[in-house]
């Protein structure tokens, strides 16, 4: 999966990879019901994969922030 990959060679450390890949999924949770066929939920996760994180988190901070960020972008881009 072209998103996970992305996330997944991402320049930053071990423990922020985790909270980023934490936020990924659970953003992803909440809103791929709003995606209906192959192609659709794939550009949408790449996207939210792409989704910028201009202060990368730091071990021990929650999923918060950059979930919501992510949801935010993609509703923007989606009107979802």
């Amino acid at each position: 999966m072209r998103a996970r990959e992305l996330i997944d060679h991402a320049a930053f450390g071990p423990d922020a990879l985790k909270v980023i890949e934490q936020a990924f999924d659970e953003a992803w949770q909440e809103i791929a019901g709003n995606f209906g066929d192959q192609q659709d939920i794939e550009a949408a996760r790449f996207r939210l994969a792409n989704v910028p994180s201009p202060n990368p988190p730091r071990s021990g901070h929650t999923t918060h922030r950059p979930k919501r960020r992510g949801e935010r972008r993609l509703s923007s881009l989606y009107g979802r």
